[in-house]
């Protein structure tokens, strides 16, 4: 079994330096940096995607932060350099395309394409913030970077429970190579600890148990891989501060977690590997593989007339692509803040320069609707995105002094309040 384990890293809220929240340092400390290091020595073979706006964000922030940083940003070039990992880019502030126009979305593509160049290597891939895309922002995307590849949701192509590569074709007959992610796979690593009980959308035949299970020990983790693809080539597609990581498959000397359940799945799980020595990986079942190796003369093509709007929620559906941050209910408090970001969005695309400071591009961040305000499940916590709203979005957009643009986003700050203020949270 061949294994393309993408992953994507991302800590939102660190814009103004004094707004750093306590989880910065911890995931650095406990995640970031002993897996930066296991991929500078090659025990870990992965795609690595780091956001510009995470990087440039801990750079400008003070010491323990910035110093820890440093020293991942270290470790990840020369395991770039190495081959030990593929560089992935995406947009610099995390915001989620279909909702922006056509040239922030190219702006959002060239400041994280050259962040991530300067500090980690020349990317190879692509991965939409939430993996949120439809024709238009693919098609933009395709404009910037057609020589990267794109990782985009298995509920673009209608399906489900599929993982593969395909090849786009665009009116123009060029082609972006895509590789598609099992959305239902991704979110068992990335949130199955989070569910207080076997989620709806999930295969009847899928053992709950043993799926949260698989998040910590490399044989499940196997045989879960096995039970949801029928192909010899898996995508896994994940976040790294997310519960499939940062648990991991296991405990590993230098605090590297996820590394020891990694070695076992590649050995095979042989006597040997259960008595603790490690025989040669090289005689074990499974492979992690790089986006470079993927044989892109025998994968199909999809016409771009085919693809559909989706993300990386397994409820998506195409008359509901985004249902965590755009609720089927209107009248609910969480959907007024939704429809105020999207109206504030929309200012923004309509006054946006691109001789603004890049510094304004964090005011397009996903961080109200989508990781605050979404399921229950998902803890949201509406104080935080009041605090983001009124510490980070207003100063920004204060600076740049455009009348229609403040008055939407103090508009944006006072229905975060008012939610606050209705819901007693």
């Amino acid at each position: 079994m061949k294994i393309f384990d993408l992953t994507h890293a991302y800590q939102p809220l660190f814009h103004p330096p004094d707004f750093v929240p306590s989880l910065v340092e911890k995931n650095l400390t406990e995640i970031y940096l002993p897996l930066s290091l296991a991929m500078r020595k090659g025990l870990v073979r992965r795609g690595l995607q780091l956001q510009g706006w995470t990087i440039e964000a801990w750079l400008a922030a003070d010491d323990p932060i910035r110093g820890l940083a440093l020293e991942t940003l270290t470790n990840l070039k020369e395991a770039c350099q190495r081959g030990n990992i593929e560089i992935g880019v995406s947009g610099y502030s995390h915001p989620i395309f279909p909702l922006l126009s056509d040239e922030v979305i190219k702006r959002e593509v060239v400041e994280d394409l050259a962040v991530v160049a300067k500090f980690l290597g020349k990317p190879t891939w692509f991965w939409f913030p939430e993996g949120a895309v439809d024709q238009r922002s693919l098609t933009t995307v395709h404009k910037v970077a057609p020589d990267l590849a794109v990782v985009i949701p298995d509920g673009v192509l209608g399906k489900r429970q599929f993982s593969g590569f395909v090849k786009i074709k665009f009116a123009d007959g060029n082609f972006q190579r895509a590789i598609v992610c099992n959305t239902l796979l991704k979110d068992i690593f990335m949130n199955a600890e989070d569910y207080q009980s076997k989620p709806p959308y999930a295969p009847e035949d899928l053992d709950w148990d043993a799926a949260l299970q698989a998040t910590h020990s490399g044989k499940d983790f196997v045989a879960l891989l096995k039970a949801l693809n029928s192909s010899e080539e898996i995508v896994l597609a994940r976040d790294l501060e997310n519960a499939g990581s940062k648990y991991g498959l296991a405990e590993f000397e230098e605090r590297v977690k996820e590394v020891r359940g990694l070695a076992e799945a590649k050995l095979g799980f042989s006597s040997e590997a259960r008595k603790g020595s490690r025989p040669d990986v090289a005689s074990g079942r499974i492979r992690f593989a790089l986006p470079g190796e993927i044989d892109w003369e025998a994968t199909p093509t999809v016409g771009v007339e085919e693809v559909k709007a989706s993300s990386w929620e397994p409820a998506a559906k195409e008359d509901d692509s985004y249902p965590y941050w755009a609720p089927r209910h209107p009248s609910q408090p969480t959907a007024k803040i939704i429809k105020a970001w999207e109206r504030f969005v929309e200012t923004f695309n309509r006054l946006y320069r691109p001789d603004f400071p890049k510094e304004s591009l964090i005011t397009l961040a996903s961080d109200v609707p989508w990781h605050f305000l979404g399921k229950k499940e998902w803890h949201p916590n509406p104080q935080h995105s009041a605090e983001f709203a009124r510490r980070v979005i207003l100063p920004v957009v204060r600076e740049i002094g455009i009348p229609d643009l403040t008055k939407a986003a103090e508009k944006l700050s006072k229905v975060v309040d008012d939610f606050i203020k209705e819901n007693g949270t």
